[in-house]
């Protein structure tokens, strides 16, 4: 996780987004973040809230009273302690998502609000400082998976949109967690990690898999392709491991690439293929930080830098 530097507030840890859908601060959320949530409320009382960021620049702790979380969805609705505005002597009150009661339908127009963009700094006294860049993202409805869809992460019912966050997040910045190091460089603004990794084995081997869907690198948008004569998903047990690439470059294996939706749609000369996802979660779904994923190929960090040129030789330290 990151710490976060809150001015006018005590420092915190972030550990989810949300939205808030009731005037007097009800707000919706994922499961997970209201689990840990819950955790650290059974803990200490209080200890978990919103943070409002007022006009002045002062941020504002809010804490949670509760949560209420959906039994299969990934969905909790949590509420918060009433806080009272200084300046109006009245409950405050939070601009809301506004929700509808019919369920949109192929083609509906739909947003979202994200955060896929963020940067942590230090600052002058040695504190962590997180800068996050929210914004609206439109697409529309493509696809309801009522019954059963291509995610093994996912419950039906549930939607495929045209929606896609840059940078890959999936609705707030992936922090360091689980006592692995911090993988992001200072001033940058990737998801999770800066480099990721597939083998030709592992294109190969899906391939023979499930020969009727085409297993082109181009779907995984992998920074590194290496080249192996050896069958199989290779890459997963390299897991810890150096890769020395070149005269000079070495990255550290850090995990399994968790791999979305993503490399189902069309692009190019690709056709949308729910097939991909679904052949990573049938023949390689593995342990990713305690839980299952569908995955293809590994997430690592420079250990020393250099320029790599293709028809490097790649060796396993």
């Amino acid at each position: 996780m990151s710490s976060v530097n809150l001015r006018g507030a005590a420092g915190g840890v972030l550990i989810g987004t949300g939205f808030f859908v009731v005037k007097n601060g009800g707000f919706a959320t994922a499961k997970h973040v209201a689990l840990e949530a819950q955790r650290s409320m059974s803990k200490t009382e209080n200890s978990v809230g919103l943070v409002y960021t007022l006009s002045n620049g002062l941020s504002v702790f809010r804490p949670i009273w509760k949560f209420a979380i959906h039994p299969t969805a990934d969905l909790a609705f949590g509420i918060p302690h009433e806080i009272i505005d200084n300046e109006t002597g009245s409950a405050f009150q939070s601009k809301i998502l506004s929700l509808e009661p019919s369920s949109p339908g192929i083609g509906a127009a739909i947003s979202t609000w994200a955060y896929p963009l963020h940067q942590k700094t230090i600052s002058n006294e040695g504190v962590d400082v997180l800068h996050l860049q929210p914004d609206f993202y439109n697409g529309v409805v493509s696809e309801l998976y009522a019954a059963k869809g291509p995610s093994a992460k996912l419950n039906a019912p549930y939607y495929l949109t045209s929606i896609h966050l840059h940078g890959g997040s999936s609705g707030g910045p992936v922090f360091n967690e689980r006592g692995l190091p911090s993988a992001v460089p200072e001033g940058s603004f990737f998801d999770l990690f800066p480099l990721s990794v597939l083998t030709s084995s592992s294109l190969q081997q899906l391939s023979e898999l499930e020969p009727q869907s085409r297993f082109d690198a181009r779907r995984f948008r992998m920074n590194v392709i290496v080249d192996t004569p050896a069958h199989g998903f290779l890459e997963n047990e390299w897991i810890g491991r150096t890769l020395a690439i070149g005269d000079d470059v070495r990255i550290g294996v850090a995990l399994p690439d968790p791999r979305c939706v993503m490399p189902s749609l069309a692009q190019e000369d690709l056709p949308r293929d729910p097939g991909i996802l679904k052949a990573l979660a049938e023949h390689n779904r593995i342990d990713v930080a305690g839980s299952l994923y569908p995955c293809a190929g590994i997430y690592a960090v420079v250990e020393a830098t250099g320029t790599i040129r293709v028809y490097d030789r790649v060796s396993l330290n």
